[in-house]
């Protein structure tokens, strides 16, 4: 009950933020503009931390969510780390799937899902057949907790891997913002997500020992 509370606490709070306060602050508030975009996105990028992974790891796969080349320049680093980790690009945009082929080995690319929702159900297909491993989820910091929600309600146990995507104009964030609080509302009333602000929790991920 008390963990129940503090999620929608913090999702009052974000939503305020947006709903609230931002249609009303004009252009001679700019500095309390930035704040409270800033604060907002915030929120969001802190919600879902990154994981702690071992140092060897032969039950991992990694699972990267196309939209930003940030997140492949991050599989590609973690691929140094797990050499064997078979790999799978999600909605990857050309010049990702560029990115990716030459940076990253053992690596899938479906190019259907044009959502996060899609992003979950088309690679649930490459995941069944392959339970023995733990999956590695890379996206954006900020786009994490409705990913993570997604891929937990479709049955997917992922060990989140958050990416800061490096700073961006106050405009764009607070698109971002937007666009990412829309998107929790609106999976959880279309039951896309059993959770409306999901959060870091232990991985119920168990790996087969035939792995």
């Amino acid at each position: 009950l008390v963990h129940r509370l503090r999620t929608r606490r913090s999702l009052v709070l974000l939503l305020a933020s947006l709903v609230l306060v931002l249609p009303f602050i004009g252009t001679h508030a700019s500095s309390l503009h930035a704040m409270v975009t800033t604060y907002a996105a915030t929120t969001l990028e802190r919600r879902v931390p990154a994981a702690e992974l071992p140092i060897l790891n032969p039950h991992l796969g990694i699972i990267i969510l196309g939209g930003r080349a940030t997140r492949v320049q991050e599989a590609a680093t973690l691929s140094q780390r797990f050499p064997d980790a078979p790999v799978i690009l999600s909605g990857p945009d050309r010049s990702e799937i560029h990115l990716a082929k030459s940076r990253l080995e053992n690596l899938v690319i479906d190019p259907r899902a044009t959502n996060t929702f899609e992003n979950a159900i088309f690679t649930r297909e490459f995941v069944k057949r392959h339970i023995e491993k733990c999956w590695l989820l890379i996206t954006s910091a900020i786009h994490m907790p409705r990913a993570l929600g997604v891929f937990r309600a479709a049955g997917i146990p992922v060990i989140p891997w958050p990416v800061f995507d490096g700073q961006h104009s106050i405009n764009i964030k607070r698109a971002r913002v937007t666009h990412e609080v829309l998107g929790l509302i609106g999976y959880r009333l279309l039951g896309r997500t059993h959770e409306i602000y999901p959060a870091h929790r232990r991985s119920s991920c168990r790996p087969s020992a035939k792995a």
